[in-house]
């Protein structure tokens, strides 16, 4: 019992630390898109889904404010996606060289230990 609640600890741990680089490196690509916000381009993509959204039905005010939540929201998809991404690729890493590091472990020759007693 004592070695299944130690594995339960261990993958809470494993959840958390990786919660933890995911949401790190979310706020990272977050800064880094938030950045070309100031563009041209982004003003444009405002512009015209705030005219679109007010030919919808929405007031002017209320379709800019619906356009920059829904380009938030885009930003923010983006970001966690990167931040996956990232995560996943430092996984691999670290995955290939443990893969390769077990070459250097000794050969494990079974039959050379000590006998082991039979009840």
């Amino acid at each position: 019992q004592a070695d299944t609640e130690r594995k339960v600890a261990l993958y809470g741990l494993s959840q958390t630390i990786a919660a933890t680089l995911i949401a790190g490196r979310a706020q990272y690509h977050q800064s880094v898109l938030a950045g070309n916000t100031a563009s041209n381009g982004f003003a444009a993509a405002v512009q015209s889904l705030t005219n679109h959204l007010a030919h919808g039905g929405l007031s002017l005010h209320d379709a800019g404010q619906q356009a920059l939540g829904r380009l938030y929201g885009v930003v923010e998809a983006q970001a966690a996606t990167t931040a996956h991404a990232d995560i996943f690729r430092l996984l691999a890493v670290f995955s290939a060289l443990m893969f390769l590091s077990s070459f250097l472990l000794k050969a494990n020759k079974p039959g050379w230990g000590a006998s082991v007693p039979v009840h």
